[in-house]
């Protein structure tokens, strides 16, 4: 009930509550665990709760954001090429594109706790994302990647998830503890 500008909140009884429940109409608007305060609340503290409410969200964003960060690092390469990748504890995600370029984006989650060392020669492309011992357990990744079609991959991944994108081939998964092989249909 409206009354001015302040809200009246009247006090039901659980059974009330309980007996309007049983409408299905109103059955959707109200559950059991409501409970009115039979209270007057002025719009302005109203405006006042919203806007503390507001910023307590964007604070949290900002801290949110402040314990993620993202880069992007790029290598040109000519004709075959091999791109070896080690890490941990990451998603990692490899598509393949005509690009001469071999392209890592990574998202870093608690970046004070990676160290990311990356270099080129005439064979190829090494990256390496390992996490710091002592707060390396809070952190996690992300890691796109995307590598020429005539990319030899080299992954030696540890407690990661892969993710193989534009794959045309056979995979063949040995037993725990042996390597496995990708075989691609050459058309």
């Amino acid at each position: 009930m409206m009354s001015g500008n302040k809200f009246v909140i009247h006090r039901y009884s659980q059974s009330t509550i309980q007996s309007y429940i049983g409408n299905k109409k109103f059955a959707r608007a109200v559950t059991p665990q409501m409970r009115y305060t039979g209270e007057i609340v002025s719009g302005k503290s109203i405006m006042q709760k919203l806007t503390t409410l507001w910023q307590i969200a964007n604070a949290a964003s900002q801290v949110a954001d402040m314990a993620r960060s993202s880069g992007t690092y790029r290598f040109g390469v000519t004709g075959d090429a091999t791109f070896y990748l080690h890490t941990a504890g990451a998603d990692v995600h490899i598509t393949r594109w005509t690009q001469p370029l071999i392209e890592v984006g990574a998202t870093l989650q608690a970046p004070f706790a990676w160290r990311i060392e990356t270099d080129q020669d005439d064979a190829g492309v090494y990256f390496v994302a390992r996490r710091r011992r002592v707060v390396g357990s809070l952190a996690g990744a992300t890691f796109r990647i995307s590598v020429p079609p005539s990319t030899h991959l080299i992954l030696k991944l540890e407690s990661s998830r892969l993710s193989l994108d534009h794959l045309n081939g056979t995979v063949e998964l040995p037993p725990a503890g042996k390597n496995f092989i990708i075989q691609q249909n050459e058309s």
